[in-house]
């Protein structure tokens, strides 16, 4: 049996939420590493319905054979792929897309009645695929308010731009890299660009990405080969590492490079012998091999947390292949402190390609080189700080906490009793509220008469900061919540100089807008913080009692305010 981490229970509330508000269709995203089949065990176990759980790759089935073991019972869970049937019957069937797209195979599974599928690496699922075809014949296509339909990805976007919004309604739960970092869910990354001789200039783009064919002739050069395995042994040496090719052949002209070297290599790729592969991973797991070359195989269904140096030979224009080639080495190892990418960098020409400060999920965030992921999000967080002019002065509370905060690049609001607010738009905020054992992350309107939690666990404050700037960055305009926007620069206006006098908050003359808007914030925020806390016991009474209506002891004085003002109005 497994313990849950909170972002899994966090997203089985989301889709079950989501389904009582009538969502059939829901995807969930979280990074690589971050357990998104065990999440999908624990949807399983709690909803107990008939499950058809959908994969592409042998290694994805057998994995989440395994993992959805560790939940519910061996017993109930059969598989569907090639020559293997017991899926048909099994009340968890875990199938292979190939096989159940079948004719025979897809009329065996329509006699059931599955109330839930899960299809993994969602992002391969579009209209009019077999993924498409299979489903909606299995009655998850149409809207169908008993059944649910839940896509897993880490990337739930594809570089061909064909959109997974046809496929599923919305992103129900999704967490960044970032975040998950910062949550220490996983480890840090550390990025080193090598430049490289081969010039991509001349390489046409197929299916958004650089040709395959072309691409394999510019860079499959012994001397750019020879660079990478030279690069590692001056980087990486001692560090088990993955490194990404270009094709097949590709990979055993790498693999060979690394044992002329003097490093135990070896290359995997889609058609080797299962019983080959299988050897070489055990050999790599083992430590009997340093590095495994491979070509679009250890890009998805590869768990191997040891891994801690990523090599990306193979450049690429797709922030998903990008994205998951790097994601391979974030799990968490004892004594593993980060993941090493070392990037081959070639001269791109008109190609824009992808880097490592793309995993960053933040344009503004650039890592120079060494740093790591998290060292260039708090460097780039402290240089807007220290730019911007607009923001409340934390330093004088003194506080590691706080500094967190004053680090990030978004307008955060210090508030008594160590909590933390930040504004959505004109009527919402999001709240990071501190807790016996730690933070809780809420949205709440701004009379704090309304509010809803965006976790429902008990979170460290670094990770519950990344989950309330999730949300804000998706969900709020730019402008109003960046310290970096030049209205803050400007002179404070009539009206904020008139609240200001209203409220007797004193204030220098020349005052900015940023600064006034800072001086009102947390005021704002404290009469709000004020409205959140837990109602009276004499607002309980009189609504039990006046009013005949049995509520929540989580009930917060905005609440019973809003609750105690309807039914007078009512009664007037």
């Amino acid at each position: 049996m497994i313990t849950p981490r909170p972002y899994q229970t966090e997203a089985v509330s989301a889709c079950l939420r989501e389904r009582e508000n009538g969502l059939t269709r829901g995807l969930v995203s979280l990074p690589t590493g971050c357990g998104k089949t065990p999440l999908a065990a624990l949807l399983i176990n709690e909803l107990g319905a008939e499950t058809l759980f959908l994969a592409h790759r042998q290694e994805l089935i057998s994995q989440a054979v395994d993992k959805i073991s560790l939940v519910v019972p061996r017993s109930d869970i059969g598989i569907l792929q090639a020559k293997e049937a017991d899926g048909i019957d099994a009340k968890i069937c875990v199938a292979s897309v190939q096989t159940v797209a079948q004719k025979r195979r897809l009329d065996e599974l329509k006699r059931r009645d599955f109330r839930l599928a899960i299809v993994d690496e969602c992002h391969h699922a579009i209209k009019n695929s077999s993924y498409w075809r299979i489903l909606s014949e299995l009655g998850f296509m149409g809207g169908d308010p008993g059944r649910l339909l839940v896509g897993l990805s880490a990337t739930p976007f594809r570089l061909d731009g064909k959109p997974l919004g046809e496929f599923f309604e919305r992103v129900v739960f999704e967490r960044s890299i970032l975040a998950m970092m910062k949550g220490g869910y996983l480890c840090d990354a550390r990025g080193i660009r090598i430049s490289t001789e081969a010039d991509l200039s001349s390489v046409h783009t197929e299916m958004g990405d650089l040709a395959i064919n072309e691409l394999s002739i510019a860079v499959d050069t012994p001397e750019r080969n020879n660079l990478v395995a030279e690069s590692y042994l001056k980087h990486a040496h001692g560090r088990r590492a993955v490194a990404f090719c270009v094709d097949v052949q590709h990979s055993h002209n790498l693999a060979d490079a690394f044992n002329d070297a003097g490093i135990r290599a070896k290359a995997v790729w889609g058609a080797m012998d299962k019983d080959d592969r299988r050897e070489t991973l055990s050999g790599f797991a083992s430590h009997e091999l340093d590095v495994l070359t491979n070509c679009n195989v250890l890009t998805e269904g590869f768990d191997d947390p040891g891994i801690s140096a990523i090599l990306l030979a193979r450049p690429t224009k797709s922030q998903a292949l990008y994205t998951q080639m790097c994601g391979r080495g974030f799990r968490l190892h004892p004594g593993k402190p980060d993941c090493l990418i070392l990037d081959f960098v070639d001269m791109a020409g008109r190609h824009k390609l992808c880097k490592f400060a793309d995993l960053a999920g933040d344009p503004r965030i650039s890592a120079g080189d060494g740093e790591s992921l998290l060292e260039a999000a708090s460097r780039a967080e402290e240089a807007v700080k220290s730019r911007a002019r607009g923001c409340a002065s934390i330093s004088v509370y003194g506080s590691g906490e706080i500094d967190l905060f004053g680090r990030s690049d978004l307008v955060w609001t210090p508030v008594d009793g160590g909590h933390y607010r930040i504004a959505v738009d004109d009527s919402r905020n999001v709240w990071v509220r501190k807790v016996d054992g730690g933070y809780t992350v809420w949205l709440a309107d701004k009379h704090g008469s309304a509010k809803s939690a965006l976790s429902n666990s008990i979170l460290d404050l670094g990770y519950a900061q990344g989950i309330a700037e999730d949300y804000v960055r998706a969900n709020a305009p730019r402008c109003l919540v960046s310290k970096e926007a030049t209205w803050r620069r400007d002179g404070a206006s009539e009206k904020q100089i008139g609240l200001l006098r209203q409220w007797k908050i004193p204030y220098s003359p020349g005052i900015s807008k940023g600064e006034a808007c800072a001086l009102i914030d947390l005021e704002m925020a404290r009469r709000e913080a004020a409205k959140m806390e837990p109602a009276t016991a004499k607002q309980m009474w009189f609504i039990h009692n006046r009013i005949g209506v049995n509520v929540a002891d989580s009930l917060t004085k905005g609440e019973a305010s809003r609750i105690i003002s309807e039914a007078k109005s009512r009664v007037a």
